[in-house]
Parts: structure tokens; C-alpha cells; sequence
């Protein structure tokens, strides 16, 4: 759906929600909207600068104001850095802008009249908030997290655009330091809470993988035993946050009695995924555009968080069969050359890495294989141990060829070449220049190509010359 325009917050709104300081202006003054940053500013925004180790947002009150905002915060330990305006505009003194930031979203969330879905996990969050708004916009009107946006920065921006006709909030909360999900499930009031699973991602920031359990219930913990928990019974790291979960709760599972379930799973033609999904006994035969076992996962919290805000089945299995995936995720295309490739090189993590080994198998079938395979970012003292096991699991994965980028790719090839993979088929490089050569050398007629890496790696950057092979 199109931005609704954002909605009208006064000074005096701002004020109490943060507990700042009005050091000029009138608390009857009305602002349109927040901004964070200059380049997407608009006329009537209030100017929030952010401030961190290596930036300082101070520096661009100048430009906001002569872009039109009609009021702006800033630090107080800052203060000496706010310049002596002429114009007659309001300003704000907290202490601390990206907290005044939350309140004053937490404040536009408590006056919303609308109910929120906030989803978290290791892997599958963006798909499946995108696949829970695919079936819930079909009845009502919805906001969703856009992008990246499901950060300290990026939720309050994203619920500073709740209007009176927003029926449902589909919020994604990310992390990758302790407290951030509890900050952020605190701004968003959840009435649902969905955990999609638990591995070993941003353990750079939160260290372990029972570190990452406990970060990520604290989604089920800030919504103390209200509103409803959807809970993924196939994954073992989350039995312990479902035993501590006394309230409401709808289940999902491929393996047990569950509330929703999958059943006669098959892949179909153009790499769709045909399952009848059973909601509490009601069944509704679907056809997923995007493979792989791990997306009917998705679908299955997907359908669950549906119902615990009111969707019928038959509602649900209209989106489902609506969703298309998202870019970077699962999305293959046919080559010129007769090849396939699989573009999910949005990010990565040893789970994540996992399930798109697996379906590049079902996917290939006798065909050959080649995997582009960037490093794993943020998994701190545990980054090499992990790039052996992958480097192992793409080895038994029959791979044909492997293409490595970043500094732990030695690490992954020889563990790949230890689990069976020829060495001279291990290929490592450093961009362009030195991969799509090799590539075209490599990929033919038939092939399956898998590009799969941390977003920082530049993966994507291979897609406009890989599309051209054959061509």
C-alpha cells in the first residue's frame, strides 16, 4: 500500500512523551511527521540528529531548517553545537535523541486504535512479515516494516506512520545487541508476538546461541502472558521461552500436533511449493510461489499469526497464494544460457546458509551445482568454526563448483575440499573482476547457481553480469 501521509504530532505531544525541554516555540505548534535524515526530509517534519561514535546529526540542523522543518531536538550535551537561527523555530532538549526517537513512536503506538503483529527469529522474519501482509491486506488496511527498517531507528520511524485508518501493524524486530528486542517489543505494544526460530546469527553481539534464545524471548517476556505468542514447536531452542509462556498461543509445526501444519508437502512446476495447509482442522490446498522447506516454515507462522487476528482460512490460503518473494530471497531466474539462478544473497547466517544448500539439491535434481558463497558476518570468535561446518555441509552437498569471497573463504574451501569437493574446482575471489570470468568459464546449459552471502559481502553486485551469461 502507498505511505498514508504522516500524521500531525504538536509540540506539546512531543514534550510529554519524551520529557524534553521546550526551549523555544509553542506547545500548540504542530509538526508533520519525524525525520532522521536530511536527504528524505520534508516541509513540516520534526528533525531528530541522531548521533553515534564516528557522526554527529547535530551537524545538519542548518540544512534541515532551510528544508522546512518546522522543529528540532537535540542533545543536551550538544548544545553548543546548535547554531543561532533567525527563524522562528521550535526546539526541543532531551537527552538523548534516539530514545526521544522510540518515546515519541511509543506515544504515536499507545493513541493508534489498531493491533500490532511483531515478528523476530535467527532467519525467516522478513518473509514471513511479508507473507503475514500479504494475507491480512487483503481484508484491511495494514503498515508494514519497508526494508531494513526493523531497528531502533527504523520501527519508531515506521510507527510515526500509524493513521486513525491503519487497521494492523506487521512489525519485524531485528538485533544484534542484548536489550535491543526488549527496547523495541516495548515500543511496538505487540498484541501477537511471533518467534520464527533460533540459531547462530549476530553472535558478534550476543555471543552465544542460548544468548540469542534468551534475546529473542524477550519478545514473549515484555508482552507478559497478553495477547497471543506464536510458537515454532520443530525448533528446540524455543521450548524453553513456549514453557515459560503462560497466555494465549497458537502453534506450528512439520513434525508434531500443532494448530497449523503442512501436510502432502511437493514441489510443482516453475520451483513453486504445492502443501495442504491445516489450520485447526480447516484445510486449504496452496501453491507457494518460493521453494524450499524453510519458506512453508514461513508460511505456517504466517497463517498462525493471521489467525490469531481474526483471518479465516480461506482468507489465508488467497495470501499465500498472492505472496511473491522478496528480492534477495529465493528468487531464481532462467539464464540465456539455459542455466538457473538462485539469487538469496541478502544475508546469511549458518541456518539460513543451511536451508538454501537444501534446496538448491531438491531444486537441481541430476543437474550440476555451483555455489557463490560470500563470508557470514557478525559471528565474533565463533566465525571460523562455523565457515568449516559450511564449507563441509557444501561439500556433501555434491557441489560442482564453489566460488568463495571474503576473509574466511580459505577456511570454507578446504573444509569443502576435506568433505569431497574437487580442489580444482574452488575458485576464490575478490569482485567482479576475478569472479565473472571464472564463472563464464564454469556455468553451462542445465547448471544451478546459488549466490549466497552476508549483505556486506556485495553479492549482488555479480547479478547484471551473471544474467547476461548465454546471452
Amino acid at each position: 500500500m502507498t505511505d498514508p501521509p504522516s500524521p500531525l504530532l504538536t509540540i506539546r505531544d512531543i514534550i510529554e512523551a519524551t520529557g524534553g525541554s521546550l526551549i523555544r516555540g509553542r506547545l500548540e505548534q504542530a509538526v508533520r511527521g519525524v525525520s532522521t535524515d536530511t536527504r528524505t526530509l520534508e516541509a513540516e517534519n520534526l528533525f531528530i540528529p541522531l548521533t553515534g561514535p564516528n557522526f554527529n546529526g547535530h551537524a545538519f540542523l542548518t540544512e534541515a531548517v532551510s528544508l522546512g522543518a518546522a522543529a528540532f531536538l537535540t542533545e543536551k550535551r550538544h548544545r553548543g553545537d546548535v547554531p543561532a537561527f533567525t527563524e522562528k523555530i521550535a526546539w526541543i532538549e532531551v537527552v538523548d535523541t534516539l530514545r526521544a526517537l522510540g518515546d515519541i513512536a511509543h506515544g504515536r503506538r499507545k493513541k493508534a486504535n489498531c493491533r500490532v503483529i511483531a515478528v523476530t527469529g535467527s532467519a525467516g522474519k522478513t518473509t514471513t512479515k511479508e507473507m503475514t501482509a500479504a494475507i491480512c491486506s487483503l481484508n484491511r488496511k495494514v503498515l508494514k516494516t519497508e526494508g531494513n527498517f526493523n531497528n531502533l531507528v527504523g520501527l519508531p520511524l515506521t510507527l510515526l506512520k500509524l493513521q486513525e485508518e491503519i487497521d494492523l501493524a506487521i512489525l519485524e524486530l531485528g538485533t544484534n545487541a542484548p536489550g535491543e528486542i526488549e527496547r523495541l517489543a516495548r515500543l511496538a505494544a505487540p498484541d501477537v508476538g511471533v518467534l520464527t526460530n533460533i540459531g547462530p546469527a549476530h553472535l558478534e553481539g550476543l555471543g552465544t546461541v542460548a544468548a540469542v534464545r534468551e534475546e529473542k524471548g524477550m519478545l514473549f517476556a515484555v508482552m507478559d502472558q497478553r495477547g497471543t505468542a506464536i510458537l515454532n514447536l520443530d525448533d528446540p531452542e524455543i521450548d524453553l521461552l513456549r514453557k515459560r509462556w503462560q497466555g494465549n498461543r497458537l502453534s506450528f509445526s512439520l513434525s508434531a500436533p500443532a494448530d497449523v501444519t503442512a501436510e502432502n508437502i511437493r514441489p510443482v512446476e516453475t520451483w513453486k511449493t504445492s502443501f495442504i495447509l491445516n489450520i485447526q482442522g480447516t484445510k486449504e490446498e496452496i501453491v507457494l510461489s518460493v521453494p524450499g522447506r524453510h519458506n512453508i516454515y514461513n508460511a505456517l507462522a504466517a497463517a498462525a499469526a493471521a489467525t490469531a487476528v481474526g483471518c479465516e482460512p480461506s482468507l489465508i490460503g488467497q495470501g499465500l497464494h498472492a505472496f511473491r518473494t522478496v528480492t534477495g530471497r529465493m528468487e531464481i531466474e532462467f539464464l540465456p544460457g539455459g542455466a538457473h539462478l538462485i539469487h538469496d544473497a541478502y544475508n546469511a547466517n549458518p541456518l539460513s546458509v543451511a536451508e538454501a544448500l537444501k534446496t538448491l539439491v531438491e531444486l537441481s535434481g541430476d543437474s550440476r551445482r555451483i555455489v557463490v558463497f560470500g563470508d557470514m558476518l557478525e559471528l565474533g570468535d565463533h566465525s571460523a568454526a562455523y565457515h568449516e561446518e559450511i564449507g563441509r555441509q557444501i561439500g556433501a552437498s555434491k557441489i560442482y563448483a564453489l566460488f568463495l569471497k571474503g576473509d574466511l573463504a580459505r577456511i570454507t574451501a578446504k573444509a569443502a575440499e576435506s568433505a569431497g569437493l574437487d580442489r580444482n574446482h574452488i575458485f576464490l575471489f575478490d569482485g567482479k573482476g576475478t569472479a565473472i570470468p571464472a564463472l563464464r568459464e564454469v556455468v553451462s546449459n542445465g547448471d544451478w547457481v546459488l549466490l549466497k552471502g552476508s549483505r556486506k559481502m556485495h553479492l549482488d553486485d555479480l547479478i547484471p553480469d551473471i544474467r547476461r551469461f548465454g546471452g
